[in-house]
């Protein structure tokens, strides 16, 4: 479809596939998300759930948990409500980078670069059928790139750097049908009454702690 006609780049917005890559500072690991439609705070809310999510192989693909910060271009799902209310919920701080500041994400354009070179390139001769297969060998990409491959910076594997965080350093998430509801709720303001309880949806509440 001709790119200067936006009406037919909207007939096929539902068929496009869109990568989300979302990078470790400290470690570098990465980890690939594909979804339909493009960008959108929908989209960005369930890459970035499914990322923090633990995996079902912990042991060969540890990488979960939620961050203290996450950063981010000024895309308008980035910046929307959705996204910023899951974060301020999970207690997760968004940066947003300043327009014309390239260096500030350069980490995850270069794992971009990586996706599209290391496993994107090698789709050539396979026939995707869906999207479940796509992430499937998105998947055992991520397993055999952050488990094998020795990254220059600190000369470890993604998944050893990254298995050098602290106890108290990884907190995990809600499970993702939580966290999906905290995209969408919004949080309501409550009057304490004197015995220090509040009534939400029918229900007392007491807060003297």
């Amino acid at each position: 479809f001709y790119k200067n006609k936006p009406k037919n780049v909207a007939k096929i917005e539902q068929d496009r596939v869109w990568r989300y890559v979302i990078s470790d500072h400290c470690s570098g690991c990465l980890f690939v998300w594909y979804v339909f439609g493009g960008e959108s705070s929908e989209n960005l809310c369930e890459a970035f759930i499914q990322a923090m999510q633990p995996k079902a192989d912990i042991l060969h693909e540890p990488f979960r948990g939620r961050p203290t910060l996450a950063m981010l271009d000024a895309g308008s799902a980035n910046t929307g409500y959705g996204f910023q209310n899951l974060c301020k919920q999970l207690g997760v701080n968004v940066l947003i980078n300043k327009v014309g500041n390239p260096r500030s994400k350069g980490q995850v354009e270069n794992g971009n670069n990586l996706v599209e070179m290391d496993f994107e390139s090698s789709l050539k001769l396979v026939r995707i059928e869906n999207i479940e297969q796509l992430q499937g060998l998105a998947n055992r990409w991520m397993r055999y790139f952050n488990g094998q491959k020795i990254h220059s910076r600190h000369g470890k594997t993604r998944y050893q750097m990254w298995q050098k965080i602290q106890s108290e350093q990884l907190i995990l998430p809600p499970p993702a049908e939580y966290c999906r509801e905290l995209v969408l709720s919004k949080p309501e303001q409550r009057k304490v009454k004197p015995d220090l309880t509040v009534d939400f949806e029918g229900r007392v509440f007491d807060v003297k702690d």
